[in-house]
């Protein structure tokens, strides 16, 4: 829940300064062998260049069936006015690729804590 309101739809902006956990799911369907690299993942900001952590080359044979889980946990200083988000980018196909998720089966998320 986003009780003080720190998401402005996909992206959180840190209204207090300080140490946070950042763990995020991401779930790709429809996949196949024409993909050739997914980039993506956490991406946070301090006013300079954002962070990426995950690179997956040929992302169709890293999963059967064309679909593809990665995941990530990051605990990351944040400034006030400081932001994260999730982001993802699929190349080498012009096919669409699915972000799976649903309200009922939760496979691609983001959960952020405040630790100190």
């Amino acid at each position: 829940e986003d009780v003080y309101a720190n998401f402005d739809g996909t992206t959180f902006t840190c209204t207090c300064a300080g140490t946070y956990q950042i763990d995020y799911c991401i779930t790709l369907t429809e996949l196949n062998v024409n993909h050739t690299r997914f980039d993506g993942g956490l991406y946070w900001s301090n006013g300079s260049t954002p962070q990426e952590f995950l690179k997956v080359f040929n992302p169709y044979t890293a999963s059967a069936g064309g679909s593809l889980s990665v995941s990530g946990s990051h605990t990351i200083n944040m400034a006030y006015g400081d932001t994260a988000n999730v982001k993802i980018k699929v190349l080498g196909n012009s096919q669409t690729v699915n972000v799976y998720g649903t309200s009922s089966s939760q496979y691609t998320w983001i959960q952020i804590r405040y630790i100190s």
